[in-house]
């Protein structure tokens, strides 16, 4: 039987229809061996596509399951195992194959397309070679447009490293004061700043005023031994931190934290008790918003936070950037951030289902830190 050659011309035009079917190009070696047929290779010296097809298979088995998994994390092994016998089939990537009229790119003479599968290996050859070009991602990413898994959204648990919620879950004992004087502290330190200098911040003053961070100290209490202080001396001598609410015309936080506490003090608040059971106080918050740097009322949020309230985040910038650059949302009004949030939560519940707002605030809050 004579079978057909191509000329250098043809094989160049089918690499680039086969570009246009990946979408980009890929190692013009690797690209060439993943159409060329076993018989069309072994009867024109040619390296054929059936080896590179069995690396194909196998990122395939990977990519099936770990999607699989990554839906349902508590699916029993056979399970696991049906869902990619049933997607990694001959018949069903051969389907993809003749879907996409693979046959114009590919090198083959007449026996190759007769009964062998050919469409199929070659499909499990292209997906080998866009893996050892480009990587994973590139070939979950052709995985899904043609069809082979189904096309699912990044959550959060494919960005955030597993090891910072494991972390977080060791730590969810970590919001331990008991007053609400050092919650504020915290809360108004902590905008815009490393934790470990807020931390360092509220220790001192824990220090200062001869308690443990654990021990009780209510609002009364501050606002009669601090509030006529100035704030330079605070900020210099009590809590040793001159930091400002903002870089352009802030104000010192320490004096900030002054003025905190004596808006909680006029509304009667003394504990963490107290100031959850005014959580929806419309006068407090607007009190609280014409402190300097207060009008988005985030402190206010960490403050919730600190106090036990585990349905509250801080819309902070951390939050809103991580939402923008990793989860590519739009919309991002405080209904709507409220909306992705929960979702996300949602999904971090399914894997570990003691988190909650608060929990993953912080676990987004270091992960965004990381990447300063």
């Amino acid at each position: 039987m004579t079978t057909k050659k191509y000329n250098k011309n043809e094989i160049t035009d089918k690499l680039c229809m086969l570009y246009d079917f990946i979408g980009y190009k890929i190692r013009d070696d690797y690209a060439l061996t993943s159409i060329t047929c076993s018989s069309y290779g072994n009867e024109h010296n040619l390296l054929n596509q059936d080896a590179l097809a069995i690396v194909g298979d196998h990122v395939i088995k990977l990519i099936v399951t770990s999607n699989t998994y990554q839906y349902n994390n508590s699916i029993s092994r056979k399970d696991i195992s049906n869902v990619y016998q049933k997607v990694e089939t001959n018949d069903n990537l051969e389907k993809i194959g003749v879907k996409f009229n693979i046959d114009v790119f590919m090198l083959w003479n007449n026996s190759d397309l007769s009964g062998d599968k050919k469409r199929a290996t070659t499909i499990e050859a292209i997906i080998g070679a866009i893996f050892l070009s480009n990587g994973l991602q590139y070939a979950i990413e052709f995985t899904e447009r043609i069809g082979l898994i189904e096309k699912r959204d990044q959550t959060i648990l494919d960005i955030i490293p597993l090891e910072i919620f494991e972390k977080r879950l060791s730590e969810m004992s970590e919001y331990g004061y008991q007053s609400l004087v050092f919650c504020i502290i915290d809360a108004v330190f902590s905008i815009g700043a490393n934790y470990t200098s807020t931390k360092r911040t509220v220790e001192r003053f824990s220090k200062y005023i001869g308690l443990n961070i654990t021990d009780q100290y209510t609002v009364s209490q501050f606002v009669s031994e601090f509030s006529f202080q100035s704030p330079e001396v605070l900020a210099a001598s009590v809590f040793d931190n001159k930091q400002r609410t903002s870089t352009t015309n802030g104000i010192l936080k320490a004096e900030a934290v002054v003025q905190y506490l004596n808006v909680l003090h006029q509304f009667g608040i003394e504990t963490k008790d107290d100031l959850l059971k005014n959580k929806e106080n419309m006068e407090l918050m607007k009190s609280l918003k014409q402190i300097k740097g207060q009008s988005k009322l985030l402190t206010f949020d960490y403050a919730l936070m600190l106090s036990g309230d585990t349905g509250t985040f801080k819309k902070d910038r951390h939050i809103i950037n991580f939402f923008t650059k990793y989860l590519k949302t739009t919309n991002l009004d405080d209904q709507n951030l409220q909306s992705e949030f929960n979702m996300q939560l949602k999904i971090v519940q399914k894997r570990y289902p003691d988190f909650n707002m608060r929990t993953l605030d912080g676990v987004i809050w270091q992960f965004m830190s990381s990447k300063k």
